[in-house]
């Protein structure tokens, strides 16, 4: 059994963008625009997913191409329509190789089978005949064709309908629309808010929403199916459902096989009461490839002519807005296709391929713009199974965690508390406060905020432990986008260093100046220092005559003493060193970051020296002299000559 591709379990913020304002619609350049508003939270629905598209088998609110086959059903386009087939007239019809229980929509109590804001008869190629054949109930059955605008065609009656031709045209010649066989008339023909009244804003917006829901995992009821072994393709690839259940593949479009093949249910089969949703995810210009067989869809009852899986069978195109999808195939696939923000091209694998693979759908199609280009056909199918999507809610809650530090530093301990702010998809003002405890305590927030609600989260500055500087906060993850039924849990980390600080050293000079040392500004001299009274050197730096300080560590814990000695210093010749005088002759580290300049002030003074006298007598004794041995006598001395 193959895995499929790991998918995000939560694309709330894509969709919030994908439909911000308006979902993409692909609207034509000329012809009527149809668009859809956006949701502002996510919806909670019920129901049909596909009522919205008012019983028609092909809903597209941009331009649609038709260049298939033929259609076995009813069409309503937004913009405009052309025809591009290489073959004869393009037909709509009731019935032929498909089922044709099923009744048309109503435009004013008139069966409608072709509703177009336009005809870009310009760019088409063959008519398009609006012909209801294999009807049975023409009460029912036998449609009318309306058009939004007439901007480059004039309509004229044509048996008992009408003809859309060009307006210089008479003869219904050409690329035309064609209904002649049921009783129109050409006022009635012209129908500018007929696309808006069947198919209105609202129900585009729901069925947007039903394809969101689908995206972001909120079927209710669901239950996940995978994707068999492709191995074997065209043996079948099985899908394993559960009944009772809404079944929902998830699957990458790249995940699908790249060749041929089969889809097999080896034991329960789709119902109304066990329909499967695959919900396709796929880039924008991704080729997937249908099955061309679904084993067992027309065993009895329903034989031949009716598809036993079609009507509970949905696959939701998952893009982003304005993507294109091309689906292709080579043979019968079942099932609706709901792509509201897509361009859809049927038959080809890429905008290079021209293969034009059968790629026949039984089912409805709703796209933003359509471009049918399969051989094959469309057969109508209406989506017959009940669905409901989740509101979508979901919360977050936060706990706190310490780095650094432990709880027993702060000063409540485990008690100690925190204020943590939330902030709802952007805003600068805050939703809500919540208090967390030091001891990690999981404290919840909101669980009832909308999916694609994103939550992003500050902490206002908390007080530090003496010692300790807060270093800042994060948050795990940073933001939070609601996902249905999550409960986020958020980690708010607080983390504290040490407090430390440091010092530094210059150099000053008292009794000369640097240019009377040797090496002038540039001569060094060794400072030590001592820590905490210890005798033994912490270390030494070198400083120099000019007076730049230099640091010291700065990483000395808060409290620690810093004491300085400078052992020996250079004296100049003629000069002697008297000592040093350090200024402040300690540093205590009282504040994280601290930097006290210490000055070493060197002091000097001028090298001197001296001489003596004594007197000797030689013929005589001091006896013999007047005052003896305290005779007195004066000798002169002169300096330099």
């Amino acid at each position: 059994m193959s895995c499929p591709r790991t998918l995000p379990p939560a694309r709330a913020r894509r969709w919030r963008a994908r439909l911000a304002g308006a979902v993409a619609v692909l609207v034509a350049t000329s012809g009527a625009v149809a668009t859809t508003s956006a949701p502002a939270t996510a919806a909670s629905l019920s129901g049909n997913p596909l009522a919205g598209a008012a019983g028609f088998t092909v809903v597209s609110y941009g331009d649609a191409e038709l260049s298939n086959h033929e259609i076995e059903g009813s069409v309503a386009v937004g913009g405009n329509v052309s025809v591009r087939t290489g073959q004869g007239p393009y037909n709509l019809i009731h019935r032929a190789a498909g089922n044709g229980d099923y009744v048309l929509p109503t435009l004013g109590g008139t069966p409608v089978r072709l509703v177009v804001g336009g005809f870009d008869r310009a760019s088409s190629t063959q008519s398009v005949r609006v012909a209801s054949g294999g009807y049975t109930d023409a009460a029912t059955q036998l449609g009318r064709m309306t058009i939004g605008s007439t901007t480059g065609v004039g309509i004229a009656g044509r048996g008992a309908g009408v003809c859309v031709q060009a307006s210089t045209t008479t003869d219904c010649s050409g690329p035309v629309i064609e209904q002649s066989a049921a009783p129109q008339t050409v006022a009635w023909t012209v129908q500018p808010t007929a696309f808006d009244t069947l198919v209105p804003t609202a129900a585009r917006d729901t069925m947007a929403q039903w394809s969101q829901g689908i995206a972001e995992g909120r079927l209710v009821g669901a239950e996940a199916v995978t994707l068999g072994s492709t191995a074997q393709p065209m043996n079948g690839v099985d899908v394993t459902l559960v009944a009772g259940k809404v079944n929902v593949l998830r699957v990458a479009a790249a995940d699908f096989p790249s060749t041929d093949w089969k889809l097999r249910f080896p034991t329960v089969k789709p119902s109304a009461t066990t329909p499967l949703v695959i919900d396709v995810v796929a880039a924008d210009g991704a080729s997937v490839l249908l099955p061309m067989e679904t084993i067992g869809a027309y065993d009895a009852p329903g034989g031949s002519s009716d598809n036993n899986f079609a009507r509970y069978m949905l696959w939701n195109i998952d893009q982003a807005p304005g993507s294109t999808v091309y689906l292709s195939g080579n043979g019968i696939v079942p099932g609706s296709l709901l792509a509201p923000s897509s361009t859809v091209i049927t038959g080809l694998s890429g905008p290079s391929d021209t293969s034009a693979d059968k790629t026949l759908i039984e089912g409805q199609i709703v796209a933003a713009s359509l471009l049918l280009r399969n051989s094959g056909e469309v057969h109508h199918y209406g989506y017959a199974a009940s669905l409901e999507i989740g509101g979508g809610e979901g919360g977050f809650s936060l706990r706190k965690a310490l780095s650094g530090i432990a709880a027993g530093d702060l000063p409540d301990g485990t008690s100690t508390q925190f204020s943590v702010d939330y902030f709802l998809d952007g805003a600068t003002t805050k939703a809500g406060t919540l208090t967390l405890t030091a001891d990690g305590t999981l404290v919840a927030g909101p669980q009832d905020l909308p999916v694609g609600t994103e939550v992003t989260f500050r902490e206002a500055t908390p007080s530090a432990p003496t010692g300790t500087v807060w270093t800042g906060v994060t948050f795990s993850p940073s933001t939070v986008e609601i996902a249905d039924g999550d409960d986020v849990e958020v980690t708010v980390t607080n983390s504290y260093r040490a407090a430390v600080g440091g010092f530094r050293v210059a150099k000053a000079l008292s009794g000369l100046t640097a240019a009377d040392l040797p090496d002038g500004d540039d001569t060094e001299f060794a400072v030590d220092y001592f820590l905490d009274g210890s005798t033994t050197k912490a270390g030494t730096l070198v400083v120099t005559a000019d007076g730049t300080p230099v640091a010291g560590p700065t990483s000395l814990p808060l409290g620690t003493v810093v004491t300085f000695g400078e052992p020996s210093a250079v004296a100049p010749t003629g000069r002697v060193w008297t000592g040093a005088t350090i200024s402040p002759s300690s540093v205590t580290i009282t504040a994280d970051g601290q930097s006290t300049l210490v000055t070493v002030t060197n002091s000097y003074r001028d090298a001197v020296g001296g001489f003596s006298l004594s007197k000797a007598l030689d013929g005589i004794d001091a006896v013999d002299l007047p005052d003896g041995g305290a005779t007195e006598f004066e000798v002169d001395y002169f300096l330099n000559g």
